[in-house]
């Protein structure tokens, strides 16, 4: 799916379209530059299933709006803090948990990674959508076993190789590491 249908997708479940939300807090000049920028940071093999204009608060910002998009590799939110365009990306296997909170009228998850936390606001019906997503994504991959076949030995491989890099670089302590060796490696 285009960004533009998973936005379009996305503010019908807000109870809005695309032309009329023109997306809380940005002009619709920004908000088309935005997805014209948003689209050249997609990967050749990234498959978008979830975009939503939405507020979140993580490491670098306290409640600020942009657009949160899902694909099939990585959680991904791109928004400016006025003058500087960001980009902060969470891959989906150092998710380590999705918390839940809020009430009948507003509704917050935290997506906690390894590096990362996003914590993200809206309807509940927004919330439940993202967290089901999630939840198929990250944890029907790491149920299955390591050993099925080489395709997931093959996986689980490159992404031990990849968090002893964000070890050695000093981006995950020791005790991160070991934590996500041990869920890879199912022990």
């Amino acid at each position: 799916m285009t960004l533009e249908e998973a936005l379009s997708e996305s503010l019908e479940l807000k109870g809005g379209n695309f032309i009329t939300s023109a997306f809380r807090k940005w002009s619709l000049d920004w908000s088309k530059y935005a997805v014209i920028k948003l689209n050249e940071k997609f990967l050749d093999n990234e498959n978008i299933l979830f975009a939503i204009d939405i507020s979140m608060t993580n490491k670098h910002f306290d409640n600020t709006s942009g657009f949160f998009v899902i694909t099939n590799i990585r959680v991904l939110f791109y928004y400016t803090d006025g003058t500087i365009e960001r980009l902060d990306v969470l891959p989906l296997n150092a998710i380590q948990t999705l918390e839940l909170g809020g009430s009948d009228i507003w509704s917050h998850l935290h997506i906690v990674g390894l590096t990362d936390t996003f914590h993200i606001q809206d309807k509940p019906v927004v919330i439940s959508r993202i967290r089901d997503i999630l939840d198929d994504l990250v944890y029907s991959s790491k149920a299955s076993p390591i050993n099925e076949n080489s395709s997931n030995e093959t996986d689980t491989i490159q992404a031990l190789k990849s968090y002893k890099e964000l070890l050695d670089a000093g981006v995950i302590t020791q005790e991160e590491f070991e934590k996500k060796k041990a869920q890879l490696l199912g022990i």
